[in-house]
């Protein structure tokens, strides 16, 4: 019997991305569930389950939203709203799963927009009992010089012409699934990181030695808008990277300061050799060297918030996106 399916749409990003965006995700997600209705194991309808930072309030303020943009999205799938006050990412994907029902759980955010076949590709490989999950295609989506920087350098591969990137690509918590018992006996790790769990996510399964399939399911995310998103971000990514070396390799701050020396000349090199990859973005070759240089800037920006984390000259704590990035 086809297992029954939990959604779990992560809204944190909701405000960042706009409504639009929002929107266009909910009506995308009603195409692809209709094609799912009444395959659900023992005739159980797919379940959404949107949760936000926030009060009850504010879920119910969502509700009518969705309501009123995706009248049809009810006919579908039994819809929940969920607020966690000072939610994050993590945490708001970690209460969906606890109120989750179906036999299999699949993750999405608020700024993703999946293609047509999105989910039944995400949901495939479950027909096979041994695998505990699938993991997803993840792009950025682009329309300006900036976000087709990120695109080509950023952590996401490109669509299509970067299998290799691809492959080597750990988990993708906006677009992956997994069996509910797993998932549940295994949420994602309480890290005061911003972009961290996933990783250390990743490591259970390695060291379970479970099987979670890559498929083709792919996803645009939105690109990141702003230079104070972008500093930001860049010296968030520093210290998310000392984070994850610190859990899964060494505390000894020598060990660190190392590391983060060798991540920047790494990630220098990366974007040196992704280059012939430039046309698959739409940069022309005179643009080439201003993008350089504005991912050897975001590169650096990120050796400082890590080589100030692993040193000690900067303490640690939780980390939120601040308001001067979310109003930005």
């Amino acid at each position: 019997m086809t297992p029954s399916l939990s959604l779990i749409v992560e809204m944190d990003n909701a405000e960042v991305s706009g409504s639009e965006t929002v929107l266009a995700a909910i009506n995308l997600l009603a195409a692809q569930l209709s094609a799912l209705e009444g395959n659900g194991g023992n005739g159980a309808r797919p379940e959404i389950i949107f949760v936000l930072p926030g009060s009850s309030s504010d879920a119910e303020a969502l509700r009518r939203a969705v309501s009123e943009a995706a009248p049809g999205l009810a006919d579908h799938a039994d819809l929940s709203f969920e607020g966690v006050p000072d939610g994050r990412y993590y945490e708001l994907k970690n209460r969906g799963v606890e109120l989750a029902r179906g036999d299999i759980v699949a993750f999405m955010d608020s700024d993703m927009l999946p293609e047509a076949d999105w989910l039944p590709k995400l949901l495939a490989p479950f027909s096979d009992p041994e695998v505990v999950g699938s993991n997803g295609h993840t792009s950025l989506l682009f329309d300006s010089f900036p976000s087709r920087v990120y695109a080509l350098f950023w952590v996401f591969p490109l669509r299509t012409h970067d299998e290799r990137a691809a492959a080597k690509r750990p988990l993708n918590a906006n677009n992956c699934a997994f069996r509910r018992p797993w998932i549940a006996a295994n949420p994602f790790p309480d890290n005061p990181g911003f972009k961290v769990a996933c990783s250390l996510l990743s490591e259970t399964l390695r060291q379970q030695g479970l099987r979670v399939a890559a498929v083709e399911a792919f996803s645009g995310h939105r690109p990141p808008r702003g230079w104070r998103f972008f500093a930001w971000r860049a010296l968030v990514a520093g210290r998310d990277a000392d984070r994850r070396f610190t859990v899964l390799k060494s505390q000894r701050r020598l060990h660190r300061l190392a590391n983060a020396f060798g991540r920047f000349f790494t990630a220098q090199w990366r974007v040196l050799r992704r280059l012939p990859l430039a046309r698959h973005v739409g940069l022309a070759p005179l643009q080439l060297p201003l993008a350089v240089g504005m991912y050897s800037i975001f590169n650096g920006i990120a050796f400082v918030g890590q080589a100030l984390l692993a040193t000690g000259l900067q303490s640690d704590r939780v980390e939120r996106v601040p308001d001067y990035v979310e109003h930005s």
